[in-house]
């Protein structure tokens, strides 16, 4: 009525070079659940959004750092299955299957993360459980620290917990990332 011109974007029309089939992806984020689920679809064997597709690329602001590193830790090699990861990151002796990592991320001894998202700098100290979590940047757990595997006791704490049983944890204030020498 105002004489605005209004534009839609027809995403089941959308055509990505390289791939076959059903060619489009969008996803609506708008809940904390949504967003989970469109985070997991990368870690699928075969993803329908496949950030790796040269034909196709992702334009990003790129964040200069050192590779990720995947060391053998206390008791056992470390062990990462259908696993998005960003730079920096540190996998020291523990599991990680599944799941969305951002940079800087420090995974330590005996510790396992499944289907779950962690933000810039995050830190999972030794011993730690982490299920169907999304930490948002800086948050450190400390030692055997359990998330995502009783609601009750996640809420206790402070974190939310969506109705799905997804556990949100919100970020710490900046601290300095503890190293496995601070541990």
């Amino acid at each position: 009525e105002e004489g605005r011109r209004v534009f839609a974007y027809d995403f089941a029309t959308n055509l990505v070079p390289g791939i076959e089939g059903i060619n489009s992806y969008w996803r609506d984020i708008g809940t904390l659940e949504a967003y989970y689920d469109a985070a997991m679809d990368l870690t699928a064997p075969v993803p329908q959004l496949d950030l790796s597709n040269q034909q196709w690329p992702v334009h990003r602001n790129a964040v200069g750092g050192p590779p990720s590193r995947m060391l053998c830790g206390g008791s056992e090699n470390s062990r990462i299955v259908r696993t998005v990861a960003g730079t920096g990151n540190q996998f020291l002796g523990c599991t990680v299957i599944g799941s969305v990592l951002s940079r800087n991320i420090q995974i330590l001894d005996e510790s396992l993360v499944e289907g779950s998202i962690l933000m810039d700098d995050a830190v999972i100290g030794p011993g730690c459980r982490v299920r169907r979590a999304i930490l948002d940047k800086n948050v450190v757990l400390p030692p055997g620290t359990e998330v995502g595997y009783n609601a009750s006791a996640d809420r206790e704490r402070g974190w939310h917990v969506t109705e799905t049983g997804i556990t949100v944890i919100s970020k710490e204030p900046a601290t300095k990332p503890i190293t496995t020498l601070d541990l």
